[in-house]
């Protein structure tokens, strides 16, 4: 079958459903589907101002759906290497407390980083429970363990 410009040209909806079924029954999982049609619509984005047509019918498919996996926490003894690396790579001592200090906040708190971030001088000593104003100005509680409050002072 020849894909020259002018069978690209004549892709339609169809095309695109079948082309997906086709790749579904490989085995090709959602997220991996999504991934390749969004290639497929940015090719036809380019190869239609290109050619100078309208890639509506490519351009309409929907990606299939799939549910966002959950980020998992770093292991304990990996969030200690990546504190451990943090304190020693840059060329200043107080840059690398400052960011030993931050990531130890971050894993033994919980707190987002634009929450840690947010933190002011004025916060320190850290007490046991923060308050913390998040995302859409939401407040919570939220512990600071021992370690951590020490990584910032």
């Amino acid at each position: 079958i020849s894909a020259g410009p002018a069978r690209l040209k004549r892709v339609e909806l169809r095309d695109l459903r079948a082309w997906m079924a086709h790749e579904r029954g490989r085995g090709l999982g959602p997220r991996s589907l999504a991934r390749a049609l969004s290639a497929v619509k940015g090719f036809f984005r380019w190869f239609g101002k290109r050619e100078g047509f309208e890639p509506t019918a490519v351009l309409s498919v929907r990606a299939p759906k799939f549910t966002r996996k959950l980020p998992r926490p770093l292991a304990e003894e990996a969030a200690r290497e990546v504190i451990a690396d943090l304190g020693t790579t840059p060329a200043a001592p107080w840059i690398a407390a400052r960011d030993a200090a931050v990531a130890t906040l971050l894993y033994g708190s919980g707190l987002r980083i634009s929450e840690a971030l947010g933190l002011k001088g004025r916060d320190a000593p850290l007490p046991e429970v923060l308050r913390i104003r998040g995302k859409g100005g939401k407040e919570r509680l939220v512990p600071a363990l021992p370690v951590a409050r020490q990584a910032v002072d």
